[in-house]
């Protein structure tokens, strides 16, 4: 992700050959300012990072590492040689969110209305 529209158009003088995300949302939640590419996906998982009170951790049966998703844990799992994991059985805990930036009185709703 990148933390400004400056930073990803500073990327796209830096690697002229890659493929471009059509569209941008800057954040509106005040002091975020994260400039999220792509889709309107991209910054549903952005507000689910950053601004909920409570976030989904998934740990790894073996070393208990965290993980915010599902398929940063699938990832992880890969280093483990042997170990076959079942996604639908993995542990999830409900935990305080670290990096939460209270978005009042924006709402998830609002924002995905918002245009840069």
């Amino acid at each position: 992700m990148y933390t400004t529209e400056e930073s990803w158009t500073q990327h796209n003088v830096d690697n002229p050959g890659r493929k471009r995300a059509v569209t941008g949302i800057t954040c509106p939640v005040p002091g975020c300012n994260a400039f999220v590419i792509g889709h309107y996906a991209k910054y549903r998982r952005h507000w689910l990072a950053k601004h909920e009170r409570f976030v989904s951790k998934y740990f790894c049966p073996q070393c208990r590492a965290a993980y915010k998703r599902k398929d940063d844990l699938r990832t992880h799992v890969t280093k483990h040689a042997g170990l076959i994991l079942d996604l639908d059985d993995v542990e999830c805990q409900f935990l305080e969110n670290k990096e939460f930036l209270d978005p009042d009185p924006i709402t998830l709703e609002t924002a995905m209305d918002y245009k840069t």
